[in-house]
């Protein structure tokens, strides 16, 4: 992943950065015309924050084999072909499609661009197309559930990846990026996809799924594991697995392989008071070691170099 940093004073600035994505702009209101567009960019995922002073019209056509989401801070007005989106509405764009949209005076929001096929593969089979998500959701203007404390969410991981601070050549890194974004566009526009007549698994096999993602966790450990191997391990999809954590264990399989880390690294800072934390950390793909402080102190009550000095 390479974070790029841009900043563009006038409209023709702004039209040359947005060349090589096929699109194009409009400046429409007088005035001072200011745009950042902030991206952390792989091959199979581009996450941008753009922040835009100045009312403007941007068309053109989506070129890669992407699906891109477009998330505005909550609040902000926003025109997506000539439909008024509002915050519980889902905006998505299909590769070779022609899009208008037109930005207020004042805009700020992320924009996701994801591989079709991950995508999917995260999603499972639900016998939808993306015409089906794009009719349901733009033009008839769906309301999706949970649309607002979903979005929310994004727009708070988007921005903390985008904020310099991490290693973002970190594989570990980019692919829990990956899976964060990934998991939370499914659990928005999951409803859509979904076939009417899908159930979801009996209970016997939530609990089989469980069982065998446990047991592959503590067979793989230390090394760092994917939701997509999880799924591997257990024979299942990532909505089954979703399904069957939350059910036995009330919680999501992410949150639970950050909490089964945390007592890992507790378990080998208590056995080896005297190694240093900052190489075992990245044994288990942990690069943000304050993130990791803190959620340490609200499971255990204590910093790690205060369980070293315990354990000493």
């Amino acid at each position: 992943m390479q974070l790029t940093d841009g900043s563009y004073t006038t409209i023709e600035e702004y039209i040359d950065a947005i060349q090589e994505a096929s699109l194009d702009a409009m400046q429409l209101s007088s005035g001072v015309f200011n745009n950042r567009h902030k991206l952390v960019a792989s091959p199979d995922l581009i996450l941008g924050y753009r922040t835009t002073e100045g009312e403007t019209l941007n068309y053109g056509t989506i070129a890669n084999e992407h699906y891109f989401f477009v998330v505005p801070q909550l609040g902000i007005e926003y025109q997506y072909c000539g439909l008024e989106m509002a915050d519980e509405h889902l905006i998505v764009c299909d590769n070779k499609r022609d899009i208008v949209t037109r930005h207020a005076a004042v805009f700020h929001g992320i924009t996701i661009s994801i591989d079709k096929t991950i995508l999917h593969r995260y999603l499972g089979i639900y016998g939808k197309t993306y015409v089906d998500l794009c009719l349901e959701t733009t033009f008839n203007q769906l309301v999706l559930p949970k649309a607002i404390q979903i979005k929310t969410k994004l727009l708070a991981f988007v921005t903390r990846v985008l904020d310099g601070s991490l290693d973002y050549q970190n594989a570990t890194l980019q692919q829990d990026v990956l899976d964060t974004v990934a998991l939370l566009l499914v659990e928005l526009i999951e409803p859509v996809f979904r076939c009417g007549n899908t159930s979801p698994p009996s209970m016997s096999t939530r609990q089989n799924v469980v069982m065998r993602s446990l047991q592959f966790i503590n067979e793989t450990a230390p090394n760092p594991i994917t939701i997509n191997e999880l799924c591997q391990a257990s024979f299942c999809s990532v909505r089954t697995l979703e399904y069957a954590f939350k059910t036995i264990l009330k919680m999501t399989p992410k949150q639970y392989l950050i909490q089964y880390r945390l007592h890992q690294i507790r378990k080998q800072l208590l056995g080896k008071p005297s190694e240093k934390i900052t190489p075992l950390l990245k044994n288990y793909g942990i690069v943000n070691t304050g993130r990791f402080a803190n959620d340490y102190f609200k499971l255990f009550g204590e910093y790690p170099k205060q369980t070293m000095r315990f354990a000493n």
